[in-house]
């Protein structure tokens, strides 16, 4: 199975759980569907392969890496689109974060707009990297 569809699966099963009242992990799911995004973005349009991106945040924090590689592309291309890729990501990772760990509790306006907002990351980055998704 390859990144982009499992990217795609994460975003139908928040969805789903979302729908199905599972707030917590329709975060969780939401977040994820952004980030393999990102590192199908990097393989497959920066040239930087699954192999390496293991390789290289190889003890190191995965997630911070493979958004420091798009946010230098990005800051080649357009600096509002780097500003805006970070916000939406670093608040989509809080979100995932306080999801997962926080004992707080996770309603329906919480999850949708976690869902909305990774959809609206992944359209804008296929957008940028003529990606079909």
């Amino acid at each position: 199975m390859t990144i982009l569809k499992k990217s795609n699966y994460n975003m139908s099963v928040a969805d789903f759980m979302d729908k199905k009242g599972y707030y917590a992990p329709s975060v969780h799911t939401s977040y994820y569907g952004a980030f393999l995004f990102v590192s199908h973005i990097l393989c497959n349009c920066l040239s930087v392969d699954y192999k390496r991106q293991k390789a290289d945040s190889k003890g190191k924090d995965s997630h911070k890496y493979l958004m420091d590689c798009l946010k230098n592309d990005l800051h080649n291309r357009s600096a509002l689109d780097e500003k805006r890729f970070l916000a939406k990501f670093n608040a989509l990772r809080k979100n995932r974060r306080k999801a997962d760990y926080l004992v707080d509790a996770i309603d329906k306006t919480f999850a949708d707009q976690c869902l909305n907002d990774s959809t609206k990351l992944r359209e804008e980055l296929a957008n940028i990297y003529k990606i079909a998704v």
